[in-house]
């Protein structure tokens, strides 16, 4: 018994620490017309990322928007001169780290040259 809750006990720290140690950090949100290209950097060990969009800055659903295994990922479909905000997660171990840090970007209408 001793064994099995000392494992556990083990389990439970490693997973905290995970939490607050590993959180992505996005570099960078590039706007295009109705769309934003986020990219981040996480750690090696990192299975899937969580990538969560509000409206309205720091309230973001439980649920992600959309998990992917890559560090990049282009939302469509944004509206033109509406600001999103934008985090992203790790998952690693079974857990989610902590948030990473938040970016907005306002998507465009795309300019077309006339002659």
């Amino acid at each position: 018994m001793r064994v099995s809750m000392h494992r556990t006990m083990e389990r439970q720290h490693v997973k905290r620490l995970y939490r607050s140690a590993f959180e992505p950090v996005i570099l960078s949100a590039i706007a295009g017309g109705g769309q934003v290209t986020l990219r981040w950097i996480g750690t090696p060990n990192d299975s899937n990322y969580n990538l969560y969009v509000t409206t309205d800055s720091g309230r973001y659903d439980a649920s992600p928007t959309v998990t992917v295994a890559g560090t990049y990922y282009t939302y469509v479909g944004l509206d033109n001169g509406v600001t999103y905000y934008f985090t992203v997660t790790a998952g690693q171990l079974g857990e989610e780290s902590a948030p990473s840090n938040e970016v907005s970007a306002t998507p465009r209408r795309e300019s077309v040259l006339r002659r």
